[in-house]
């Protein structure tokens, strides 16, 4: 019977270079970016009924985004998930793009908006649900990572 399964996120960008601030006050910045509040997400899930799974949880963020042409965003975690649960991201998409809707995050890419053109759009809703199932075992905190990156479409 599952009793308590915590996760906690941090949010890395893989693609931003520590001398971007430098050169945006240069005005030499011809980067894509991604930024994401840095606030830590923390997901937990209390007792189940014997034999059903737990309802998900759901915790939201804030990301902006600026393309220099066609762009896709895609994540992936650092770690496996524990056995018999998930962790998924849904990304609201910019004006124009396509987002993929809830996406089961694992430690190998996956496209998460598509269809990204030029431009910047700020403070884009990012959703996290966290689930499990009635199989799953009680454990304390898991840390797990989250890596973005913006790629060529």
């Amino acid at each position: 019977m599952l009793s308590r399964i915590c996760i906690s996120f941090f949010v890395i960008i893989s693609f931003i270079s520590v001398s971007y601030a430098a050169r945006e006050r240069e005005g030499t910045v011809n980067d894509d970016w991604i930024n994401v509040d840095t606030k830590s997400i923390f997901l937990q899930i209390n007792f189940a009924d014997a034999g059903n799974s737990p309802e998900a949880v759901l915790d939201t963020g804030k990301y902006s985004i600026r393309a220099k042409g066609q762009r896709k965003i895609i994540g992936r975690l650092d770690s496996d998930m524990p056995d018999n649960t998930k962790m998924e991201i849904k990304l609201n998409a910019k004006k124009g793009a396509i987002s993929c809707g809830f996406v089961q995050l694992s430690t190998y890419y996956k496209d998460l908006v598509t269809n990204i053109g030029s431009g910047k759009s700020d403070n884009r809703t990012l959703t996290f649900r966290f689930s499990a199932t009635a199989k799953s075992q009680s454990f304390n905190v898991t840390n797990k990572t989250l890596i973005l990156s913006i790629v060529s479409q």
